[in-house]
């Protein structure tokens, strides 16, 4: 039996650092629920009446952020998104793939993507310019191949969208709240 390294280690997961469009904390400290902004796919429950309005994990995206994109859509339908502190999930990290530039480049690639299919336009707007610093007007060569990767997956993004955002119930506003923004 693995001990988890602190009674109050916080994990952040799907975070998009530059921007702080989402920065989802899982934190064990608490027996109660909360709403979160996102959930990691790792310990995730979900109702199975949710499923045909959200949609199931994207396929597209491999791994990485995955997860984000699905709670994300889970607020962007209505429903709540809630995380159990008491709840122990062991969860050895990097345990999917060990090659770290493939990494980053799923994770550049698939926050691009999550962004581009779920956020409304005035969100976009707001948020343009570290968009653009992170993914566009940058060096770092693996942002540069993300975001050329979701640039090629556009045209399924883009129906992708459509169909999230004929269901939409909520504004971004509602979830970004929980992230202080």
């Amino acid at each position: 039996n693995e001990e988890p390294e602190a009674a109050t280690r916080t994990w952040y997961f799907g975070s998009f650092p530059s921007t702080s469009l989402c920065a989802g904390a899982l934190q064990i400290c608490a027996l109660h629920r909360r709403g979160t902004q996102c959930h990691p796919g790792c310990a995730m429950l979900l109702r199975a009446r949710a499923l045909p309005r959200i949609g199931l994990f994207d396929e597209r995206y491999f791994m990485y952020v995955e997860d984000v994109d699905l709670t994300l859509r889970a607020w962007i339908a209505g429903y709540r998104v809630l995380d159990v502190p008491a709840a122990i999930v062991y969860h050895r990290m990097t345990g999917s793939d060990s090659a770290s530039q493939q990494r980053m480049f799923w994770g550049y690639r698939n926050q691009l993507t999550t962004l581009l299919k779920l956020y409304q336009p005035g969100t976009l707007a707001a948020f343009a310019s570290p968009i653009s610093r992170r993914w566009f007007l940058t060096r770092n060569r693996y942002a540069l191949r993300g975001a050329l990767a979701a640039l090629a997956m556009l045209p399924g993004t883009l129906a992708r969208r459509r169909q999230v955002q004929r269901g939409r119930q909520a504004p971004d506003s509602r979830f970004l709240e929980l992230c202080g923004l």
